[in-house]
């Protein structure tokens, strides 16, 4: 009966591994620069706006929005 092994080191899965990782972390950059930081500061606009002001704080910064 021969026993099935899997391959130690094999090279066409650890180029795979790393391409996966590369396009995963581009991806979540990508949707993090392109959606996320316009969401965040209409956030901080709409905030402004309802508390009468042109700044937010933000952490005791005070940002114009």
């Amino acid at each position: 009966m021969a026993k099935d092994t899997a391959m130690m080191n094999d090279r066409k899965e650890i180029f795979g591994w790393a391409m996966y990782d590369w396009a995963n972390s581009a991806f979540s950059t990508t949707i993090g620069t392109v959606f996320l930081g316009p969401y965040v500061a209409s956030l901080a606009r709409t905030a402004a706006e309802a508390a009468g002001t042109d700044t937010v704080s933000f952490f005791g910064n005070s940002r114009c929005a």
